[in-house]
């Protein structure tokens, strides 16, 4: 694709969610669109499942077991097959899913070129801008009800405040989808809602909760796979035995499926009794994700690249866990929603983003699209105007900034000239394996070219500082962010 093209489809992909002057309730949606009903008034349910990757899915050529309940959500509305994460690791991508906006302009995250989060010279993060409307702030003005049931201690970072109910400290996702059912049972029966639930129990340390089957247990642990010592588990990873490392990521991975096979099944518990508890009512669910996880899939492909990561002391790459890449095994992100009005059934091909829930929600509950907001209505009945979608705010590492184009291509470029750029073709390397920078010159310059353009056209936030408490620490240093020292002094996550 030429330079022109590509600047053309970056310069679709920003603002165009932004209301027109003469009619704030519309936004840039393609015609078939308009054959929507809105539903003005009806409830809305975020599940978020935090570390889902999409691959691991049945409906995304994943395991089916891991997944029932949303590919039945999937059936009842719209499953989009290619949902970009603006970020990958919670708080930022969090931040944009309820902002509508980039990183860069809701300013959530971390600062400078250089990041280790919890390590040694970090300062805290930053909480999202104050003056940016949420989706909980935006329905609260309409009278909702908002209720969020956050297990991340990252949710606390600005994200909670304008749920007029919330509880933030982890629980397992039996305890959650418990509090969700109590909390709509208190609610006025004509009162509409917001109601997040966010799930934990992918992300390590995979604190499986009491109610986790022995089947689903002895689904994905055989009898002969033996114990493996976490103390093993060192940076960067490859120092171990190649048989040790093969078999903790093969018990690491069978933990994860494992885990998301139990949640799935919470959430099936969830929405049954919320069917049986308010039969008749209209009410949108979205069932995603905030970011995904990385099981040592892209080593190679950085390491020749230059990445680095402080965790392995700036010696390599890790290439493990989430926070330090955009590589899809992060930024590939589920995404269903279904609703009154919605077509039941369908697929979308077309490259969308998180950024994107916020604005689609406001146009199926007939409200105005803020101005702030860079993401923009959700297809679903006919072709969305291709756009590309950009990733950013690394935790770990130099920071980089990803471009993904509707025709397939990728860039991830860093900040830092110590580093090179990667080019891939999704089509045909979906893992990001063979980086094409060298091959395809005029590609990248093109892209690169595209990428400075959309970077130029996004606004410039800043983040609010705040300063965490002592359960926000415990919090975070429980999940491996924050004081758990390697043996090179390096944070372990």
């Amino acid at each position: 694709m030429k330079a022109l093209q590509l600047l053309a489809l970056v310069s679709i992909a920003f603002g165009a969610c932004a209301p027109a002057p003469e009619d704030s309730r519309r936004d840039a949606v393609d015609t078939a669109e308009e054959e929507l009903r809105a539903t003005p008034g009806a409830s809305v349910i975020v599940l978020l499942v935090d570390t889902l990757r999409a691959d691991i899915l049945g409906p995304y050529g994943g395991d089916g077991r891991t997944s029932e309940h949303f590919a039945a959500l999937a059936r009842e509305g719209v499953l989009y097959e290619d949902c970009v994460s603006a970020a990958p690791w919670t708080l930022p991508s969090v931040a944009s899913l309820f902002t509508g906006t980039l990183p860069r302009t809701h300013g959530a995250g971390l600062e400078g070129e250089q990041r280790f989060l919890g390590g040694p010279g970090q300062s805290e993060p930053l909480a999202v801008a104050k003056e940016l409307p949420t989706l909980a702030k935006l329905l609260r003005e309409q009278g909702y009800a908002t209720l969020l049931r956050g297990t991340n201690p990252f949710v606390r970072f600005g994200l909670e405040a304008d749920f007029e109910r919330a509880e933030l400290r982890y629980a397992p996702a039996g305890a959650v989808v418990d509090w969700g059912l109590q909390a709509l049972a208190e609610l006025p029966r004509e009162k509409p809602y917001l109601l997040v639930l966010h799930f934990l129990d992918l992300h390590e340390p995979n604190q499986i909760g009491v109610d986790f089957g022995r089947e689903d247990f002895e689904l994905y642990f055989p009898s002969v796979l033996p114990p493996v010592d976490e103390s093993e588990r060192r940076w960067p990873a490859p120092d171990l035995e190649p048989y040790r490392w093969q078999h903790l990521l093969q018990q690491r991975k069978r933990l994860y499926l494992a885990s998301q096979r139990y949640v799935d099944r919470e959430i099936g518990r969830f929405l049954k009794s919320l069917a049986e508890l308010h039969p008749q009512e209209a009410r949108f669910v979205v069932y995603t994700s905030d970011h995904g996880e990385d099981f040592f899939e892209n080593f190679e492909v950085d390491l020749a690249s230059g990445h680095t990561d402080p965790r392995a002391g700036y010696r390599a790459p890790i290439s493990y866990g989430h926070g330090h890449s955009l590589h899809r095994a992060l930024t590939h992100v589920p995404l269903a929603i279904s609703g009154p009005g919605l077509p039941r059934g369908r697929r979308v091909a077309d490259t969308v983003g998180s950024i994107d829930v916020l604005p689609t929600l406001c146009r199926l509950l007939d409200l105005p699209v803020p101005s702030t907001v860079q993401g923009r209505c959700l297809p679903f009945v006919g072709r969305a105007t291709p756009r590309s979608y950009l990733s950013e705010s690394i935790a770990y590492g130099r920071e980089r900034v990803a471009l993904t184009t509707p025709d397939g291509w990728k860039l991830v470029h860093p900040l830092s000239a110590e580093e090179r750029p990667q080019l891939f073709f999704l089509p045909d390397d979906p893992r990001e394996k063979l980086d094409l920078a060298a091959r395809e010159p005029a590609r990248l310059t093109a892209l690169r070219e595209a990428l400075e353009r959309a970077l130029a056209a996004v606004p410039r936030g800043a983040g609010t500082s705040i300063a965490s408490d002592s359960a926000t620490q415990d919090a975070l240093r429980a999940l491996g962010y924050v004081g758990a020292q390697g043996a090179q002094g390096e944070t372990k996550r």
